[in-house]
């Protein structure tokens, strides 16, 4: 038998995310004791991860999913799923300190085009300095 090694990151987060998760209700006698089962397609799984699936004889159809194994694959798909979820809270708070450096910047801008103005509509004793009245074309 041979045995080939994987890393856990080989199946990813997305492609273990194709597998549906079902929920059936049943009223057979058999699952009195748990009339609801959760479970997987296990086709859908099979077509991912064709190590956890056991199958017909045909090799087409599923039998049944190895859940233990699944849930190993899964531990990871969740710690692929953190990693991106922590660079996206970096991402996150980097643009909010550049969008709290942009806003300092409009006050700043902001402050000084009030001064700008004031100093332009402000009389002014010097004849060589012109304010905004002054520089209007005069009314015929």
């Amino acid at each position: 038998m041979k045995t080939t090694s994987r890393s856990p990151g080989f199946w990813s987060l997305s492609a273990l995310l194709a597998a549906t998760a079902l929920g059936l209700v049943t009223s057979s006698q058999a699952f009195a004791a748990d009339p609801i089962k959760i479970g997987v397609i296990a086709e859908e799984v099979g077509a991912v991860v064709p190590e956890i699936v056991t199958w017909e004889s045909n090799g087409k159809d599923a039998q049944s999913v190895d859940y233990s194994r699944l849930t190993a694959l899964l531990i990871e798909a969740t710690k692929q799923q953190q990693a991106m979820i922590r660079a996206q809270q970096r991402q996150i708070r980097a643009e909010q300190k550049q969008i709290r450096g942009q806003q300092a910047s409009l006050t700043q801008l902001t402050k000084e085009m009030a001064v700008i103005k004031t100093a332009l509509h402000a009389p002014s004793s010097d004849p060589g300095v012109l304010t905004a009245s002054r520089s209007q074309p005069a009314s015929r």
